[in-house]
């Protein structure tokens, strides 16, 4: 009978109604799919240059002063489970002048180096004018050698995939940063990686116990936690609005339904004359909005996939990195959360039947053939 609801008569408001209801499911569906896959992508897109150019966990001291002692304080650290290494680090603002201007940069300093050149940001090159194998002047805060132009070779250029950090950032060994700032390197935080990333926190909370209360542990995802935050914010109220559609299309189904109940009396009349259950007619109006809705899902799915697919092979979301980190979002639809969405989704179609169904079985079949 719901083949025949559509064909039979004329059924042009009903066939219209279900259409919009489809597209607007189907649109919902597609758009959820890639609102969610872009915000996954570029939550994971993120996350893999921060974990691959940040420390796991850095340990400084809560004043924020020099660490005198680092050698017995790493001793400690490495003491601690899952940790893999320790590093004593400086950094510090310093000034960079290249041929074309001046800029400020962080110089990143390393117990272990020891080379004679600086390794430069990317962004921080192109912006004073350098290059790789040219030189830059670096000019220190702080020290003896404060406001002093110290001229140094370019070792290599830094290319993180992060453009503030490729805009700012500089690496040197102890021997550089004592010609640049005019004293003794002494480190002022621990760089520190673990084996398991993203149990970072918990590790934290170990290390912070191990060392004790002058010192502080902050693990990547806590330095990073308001990028974090407002990245789920946006993806929730994206996802909020994506719904808002989807269920707005539910009031098409609704009166989709309605229409060829109140067009269809008599053949549900015929229907229940014959010995059929009011049972029997609820089911067919409740198939009939999980299949409108069904409809609707199987296309937005085939809608926002092929988005996906076709956005990453073309590399189509390639965005400013000045304004969003990244130069490049890869769209990635997650399985499970796309199960969700739809089974949600079928879930409102089935609760957009059930007023149309129950008054359905209401009519009075005698009533209705009398007619």
């Amino acid at each position: 009978m719901s083949r025949r609801s559509y064909r039979a008569g004329n059924r042009t408001l009903a066939r219209f109604t279900a259409v919009l209801s489809i597209t607007a499911i189907a649109a919902g569906i597609g758009a959820f799919i890639v609102a969610h896959a872009v915000a996954n992508g570029f939550r994971g897109e993120v996350s893999d240059k921060l974990i691959a150019n940040t420390p796991n966990i850095t340990v400084f001291r809560t004043d924020r002063s020099d660490i005198k002692q680092a050698e017995r304080l790493i001793e400690n650290i490495e003491t601690v489970r899952n940790v893999t290494a320790a590093e004593a680090m400086r950094s510090e603002q310093i000034l960079v002048a290249g041929p074309e201007r001046i800029e400020s940069g962080m110089l990143y300093v390393s117990a272990n180096g020891d080379a004679n050149t600086i390794d430069v940001g990317k962004e921080l090159a192109e912006a004073v004018g350098a290059s790789d194998g040219g030189a830059v002047e670096a000019i220190a805060l702080t020290g003896d050698n404060a406001g002093k132009r110290v001229r140094i070779k370019i070792g290599g250029l830094i290319e993180s995939g992060i453009y503030e950090q490729d805009a700012e950032r500089l690496t040197a060994s102890p021997r550089v940063y004592s010609a640049i700032a005019g004293r003794a390197f002494a480190p002022n935080f621990i760089s520190i990686s673990v084996d398991d990333v993203f149990a970072s926190d918990k590790i934290a909370g170990e290390i912070a116990d191990e060392i004790g209360p002058e010192y502080r542990a902050v693990d990547w995802q806590e330095a990073n936690r308001p990028l974090f935050a407002a990245l789920a914010l946006e993806r929730k109220g994206g996802l909020v609005v994506i719904f808002l559609l989807i269920a707005v299309s539910m009031i098409g189904i609704v009166s989709t339904l309605t229409m060829l109940v109140n067009d269809r009396r008599h053949d549900i009349a015929v229907l229940r004359a014959c010995g059929a259950k009011a049972s029997d007619v609820l089911s067919i109006f409740i198939f009939e909005g999980i299949f409108l809705g069904a409809l609707g899902v199987v296309f937005g799915l085939a809608i926002g996939l092929s988005a996906c697919f076709i956005a990453n092979w073309f590399r189509l979301l390639s965005i400013d990195p000045e304004v969003y980190m990244v130069n490049y979002i890869p769209l990635s639809p997650d399985f499970w959360t796309i199960v969700a969405g739809c089974g949600i989704t079928l879930l409102l179609c089935l609760a957009a039947a059930v007023y149309p169904a129950i008054l359905a079985t209401r009519f009075r079949p005698l009533e209705d053939l009398r007619r």
